[in-house]
């Protein structure tokens, strides 16, 4: 099982932030100019991958309307995630199209943001998922026992950040028609970047980014799992303190086949068939 903290906040599971008790509150009346983004996301989806192309794509828009006073992204203090953020912090304006990550469920984030703010929610098959954030928690020095107990948990609900299947529903059942949310897969980015990317401009309204290729492709040339996994790599190791290990790990689909036991797999699949019933929610679970 895992040792990490958590806390029950109108019967959802969410993981301990110290503080974040009294914090949560002023999130949910957080008064939040429109042009804020928010990146939302189960823990190990590709939410760090999102939210730095959001923030390279949005500082590039800003640049071509001409406000040169931008500074270069920056991996970790650009990093504005609402769990930790002061409730000073949340009482002051931000700058303009400033990016929010989150964890928080969908029922706790701020009220005002359904209105005018665009939101991104980020997707990945739970197995994935499941393999990604053990070896995240593990390196950490977070884990308690092995992969097989880890792995009942996810499928149980019993971490600390509560349930995969009952968060991504709970999604997908309230926002998949709401026209400021955009759900996007890991799986969908790493299958077709270029129309992914377009995609995120387009429904952020991004007008003032050239549609060209040497544009595109720099972007994804930044925003590459292996390019990230380099600049960015050992100064969220260090921010994180990885025992071993490594923020970025490997980036795949289907990672899971490496880890899960067929059984464990079968199990998995009951579990994923009862909790998704009904749903249309587009996971895929293989390259």
């Amino acid at each position: 099982m895992s040792s990490r903290k958590h806390i029950i906040w109108n019967g959802v599971r969410i993981k301990h932030c110290p503080g974040l008790e009294t914090r949560l509150p002023t999130i949910r009346d957080w008064d939040v100019a429109d042009d804020v983004i928010f990146v939302t996301s189960f823990p190990k989806t590709g939410t760090y991958w999102m939210m730095k192309t959001v923030s390279i794509l949005v500082d590039a828009n800003r640049k071509y309307n001409g406000d040169v006073d931008i500074p270069d992204f920056d991996s970790v203090s650009s990093w504005l995630f609402l769990e930790e953020l002061e409730r000073e912090q949340l009482l002051m304006p931000i700058r303009p199209s400033m990016v929010v990550t989150t964890h928080i469920p969908r029922g706790l984030l701020p009220v005002k943001i359904w209105k005018n703010n665009k939101v991104i929610h980020t997707l990945r098959n739970p197995k994935d998922t499941a393999v990604s954030l053990y070896f995240y928690q593990r390196d950490r020095g977070f884990c308690m026992g092995d992969f097989e107990q880890f792995l009942q948990g996810f499928m149980d609900g019993e971490l600390a950040h509560g349930s995969w299947f009952d968060k991504e529903l709970d999604w997908w059942t309230h926002e998949r028609q709401n026209p400021n949310v955009l759900f996007m897969s890991y799986e969908e980015r790493l299958k077709a970047p270029e129309e992914s990317t377009w995609k995120l401009i387009e429904f952020l309204g991004l007008y003032n980014i050239p549609r060209d290729n040497y544009f595109l492709q720099d972007v994804l040339k930044r925003t590459s799992f292996e390019s990230t996994k380099e600049t960015d790599g050992p100064v969220i190791n260090r921010s994180l303190d990885f025992k071993t290990g490594n923020f970025f790990r490997k980036g795949h689909v289907g990672d899971w086949k490496n880890f899960l036991t067929v059984k464990q797999n079968e199990e998995f699949d009951k579990v994923y068939r009862d909790k998704m019933k009904g749903s249309d929610i587009p996971i895929q679970f293989e390259g």
